[in-house]
């Protein structure tokens, strides 16, 4: 039986931000966690990093998979998407500034958090689809950063959901239909995919997951 409902988790990792934490809590994930989280120079990158290794393993948990270290392998596909060899369950992981997102589910998955800051036109017209760059275009100014991290974080999940990054050529797709709104479904290549996005307190995030009927 295909459970359609993802979980989804998104936490605040400031409470990590501090070197005698950080090696405290170092144990509690794995050690390739542990190997990314210690190249990172600066003490809130460490932090989010380790934040976001430790909410997979408590996804892990709560979506019933095995999450002993001994037991779970991860790696990573062609195109850098990482997957439990044993399949036991699919997920995705973001991070941004101090949030981090993850989202498990039995069917592929992709996810994106991204703090909003300046929206940046060079993109929308380089990436964005056509019915993206027209809503883009119409918003009114003093909303324009909120509507391009929307649609920035929407793009940016559905490509981790199919398996593809920002890579040429990009993947012809638009997440706002053509009347304007903002499409729940989006198929590709004979699949099916839907999901949700919007904001989360200074946040855009975003999620897809494929319907396997």
């Amino acid at each position: 039986m295909i459970i359609q409902q993802p979980l989804i988790l998104i936490a605040d990792t400031s409470i990590l931000q501090c070197d005698a934490v950080i090696h405290k809590s170092l144990s509690q994930v794995s050690a390739e966690r542990q190997k990314k989280i210690l190249k990172f120079k600066f003490v809130r990158e460490r932090a989010l990093s380790l934040g976001a290794g430790m909410l997979l393993d408590e996804g892990l948990r709560r979506f019933g998979c095995d999450a002993s270290r001994q037991k779970i392998t991860i790696r990573t596909d062609d195109h850098g998407k990482p997957y439990l060899v044993n399949g036991a369950c699919f997920f995705n992981v973001s991070h941004s500034h101090q949030k981090a997102m993850v989202i498990l589910a039995q069917a592929e998955v992709g996810c994106d958090i991204e703090r909003v800051a300046e929206s940046n036109d060079a993109i929308v017209e380089a990436l964005f689809a056509p019915n993206e760059k027209a809503l883009y275009g119409r918003t009114p100014e003093g909303n324009k950063r909120e509507i391009f991290y929307r649609i920035w974080t929407a793009r940016e999940s559905f490509l981790k959901a199919i398996g593809r990054g920002l890579v040429n050529p990009v993947p012809e797709f638009s997440t706002v239909s053509e009347d304007g709104t903002w499409s729940p479904v989006i198929g590709y290549k004979g699949r099916t995919f839907w999901g949700q996005h919007g904001l989360y307190e200074d946040y855009a995030y975003a999620w897809w997951m494929e319907y396997l009927g």
